[in-house]
């Protein structure tokens, strides 16, 4: 049986049973799902969050509707938001914190900011996401900023972001080794959320908690979400009051397939910090044993941004370019050789080099003459700071204005980023900038200019427009229980083989792995029993709560470093 035809043939969930348990586990048998299978699955998982509230288990219903986002964030299912799911959390916050009627009332409209609650659900030193967060709060030190994390588990909180805090002079709430599930965190931050005059969230697209504090409107700030990832699925828009895009077309994509009001859309850059060139390029280029000869083709990138079956090759794209210059040499940072195609021409096979994943990549960049975006998937966070070492950018994008979002743009790249449409033209561009050093350089200095002008001089100016803005908005109000509809157009097809040809797709069992400690223990012991010897082999621990399961895992990482010692 297909794991999205269970809600269909069983429209009354009366109990919960052995039999009942296992169809949860039941999947797709399908080796390339189609958008509508992906939809059902979707849907099932939010009937079963519906499900568990009216049992009034609340703390399963909120993790079966973080299930759930967090399928569609990964398989994409022809949606880029959920009305019936967000109002299901709304309900869930009714009943679970705050069941009285709401509050409309906010503080005066001439209220300044003067304190900022940033929540993450994962900050890490690798996601893009929270490296935004400590630069936007190393840039704003004229106000007090602190982070509240949902989820970090394990994971030790990165450095960069304390020191932004020690400097701002906020704190750190890390709420999950507390004794609680997810409606805990969520009334701990709502408890908080009066305390701060703005809170601006940096969630992963399918976190509950935010929409689960912050759904009543009793004493609540008003909400900005930045859009980070723009081109997914994610929660929250029926409780953000301003959504934050880093570019125009993620803007658009909002208003067209999420149905946000225009005048809760709003342009707020990345911030990038100037360059900190610590060499010159000729030395750059002599540590990594190329001479001041060679022109250098420099790509930064996770390796999954370059695969790609059903589109174009990165390198498929540029090897010929290679070919046809004895002086250009192209450095890959981020995949390995092995995780690309590569044409073992001996013409090119020592000018195309791969370094994997690396921690020194300002060299690479102080060594570089050209830069080359990702394919088929861009990566504008190293495109910029590229930039902003004054490199001339290429980007390739072959998609149509629908898709549009799939392409790298951005407000500081408006006049600098040569971005071609069709292969040709960006294979011409790429041997127009290896043929002139002059051409070079000041296509480069022009890209230096505009990059640092809207990431960095201009950046508090956008920053503060977006503190009036949601201080004059009105808070959004209870959200329509829509049903869901499913749309499969040119973006929701690319997509959906994009997230399967770059290995970002999963299947139903490991997202119930991801958040099955975040059950009520009643059904993690009944889905324990059940599954341990069947579809998951799951082990005694999984019977642990999500916050116990989070010491333990600190514990150990204490112990080893205690004996590493």
């Amino acid at each position: 049986m297909n794991f999205g035809e269970v809600g269909a043939q069983r429209s009354t969930l009366n109990r919960l049973n052995r039999s009942s348990v296992r169809k949860i586990f039941d999947t797709i048998e399908s080796r390339d799902p189609t958008l509508s299978d992906h939809f059902r699955i979707f849907g099932d998982l939010v009937s079963r969050a519906d499900y568990f509230l009216q049992k009034s288990d609340f703390e399963s219903a909120a993790a079966f509707g973080q299930m759930a986002a967090d399928y569609a964030w990964r398989n994409h299912a022809g949606l880029f938001v959920s009305p019936r799911l967000e109002s299901l959390m709304w309900r869930v916050a009714e009943k679970a914190i705050r069941p009285s009627i709401h509050s409309t009332r906010r503080p005066p409209l001439n209220r300044s900011v003067k304190r900022v609650l940033h929540v993450i659900t994962v900050a890490s030193g690798v996601g893009g996401h929270a490296r935004l967060a400590w630069r936007w709060i190393k840039n704003d030190l004229k106000r007090v900023h602190s982070v509240f994390l949902t989820r970090q588990g394990g994971l030790e909180v990165p450095k960069a972001l304390m020191d932004a805090l020690t400097l701002s002079g906020g704190q750190l709430y890390q709420v999950d080794s507390n004794i609680g599930g997810l409606i805990y965190r969520a009334k701990t931050l709502q408890q908080l959320a009066s305390q701060y005059d703005v809170i601006v969230l940096h969630i992963h697209p399918y976190d509950v908690v935010p929409i689960i504090a912050l759904s009543q409107k009793v004493d609540r700030p008003p909400v900005i979400l930045m859009n980070h990832a723009d081109h997914v699925f994610w929660l929250g828009v029926c409780i953000s009051d301003i959504v934050a895009h880093f570019r125009t077309s993620g803007l658009r994509l909002s208003i067209a397939r999420r149905t946000i009001e225009p005048k809760r859309c709003a342009i707020l850059p990345i911030p990038i910090p100037p360059a900190d060139r610590q060499m010159s390029q000729s030395e750059a280029k002599r540590k990594l044993n190329l001479s001041d000869t060679d022109v250098v083709l420099l790509s930064i990138a996770s390796a999954y941004k370059y695969k790609g079956r059903s589109t174009i090759n990165f390198l498929d794209a540029i090897v010929p370019v290679v070919k046809n210059r004895t002086d250009a040499v192209l450095l890959v940072v981020g995949p390995k050789g092995r995780d690309l195609r590569l044409d073992a021409d001996p013409a090119t096979a020592c000018r195309v080099r791969f370094y994997g994943k690396r921690d020194d990549i300002v060299l690479f960049y102080q060594a570089a003459d050209i830069y080359l975006d990702s394919l088929p998937f861009p990566s504008l966070t190293s495109l910029l700071d590229a930039g902003m070492f004054g490199i001339p950018l290429v980007g390739y994008c072959a998609h149509p204005h629908s898709s549009e979002v799939l392409c790298v743009d951005d407000p500081g790249l408006v006049r600098s980023l040569l971005r071609a449409e069709d292969l040709q033209t960006y294979r011409e561009t790429i041997t127009d900038l290896l043929s002139s050093k002059e051409l070079r350089e000041r296509i480069g200095e022009q890209t230096r200019a505009e990059v640092c002008d809207i990431h960095n001089r201009q950046w508090t100016e956008y920053m503060d427009d977006i503190y009036s803005h949601a201080l004059s908005i009105p808070l959004k109000g209870e959200p329509q229980e829509d049903a869901d509809q499913m749309v499969q157009g040119e973006l929701d097809l690319r997509l959906m083989r994009y997230n399967r040809d770059m290995g970002f797709e999963r299947h139903i069992h490991r997202i119930m792995r991801s958040h099955y400690l975040l059950l009520s223990f009643r059904l993690r012991f009944k889905l324990w029993t059940t599954t341990r010897n069947n579809v998951i082999d799951f082990a005694p621990v999984f019977l642990l709560p999500d916050w116990l399961y989070t010491v333990c895992i600190k514990l150990a990482i204490r112990l080893g470093r205690l004996f590493k010692a």
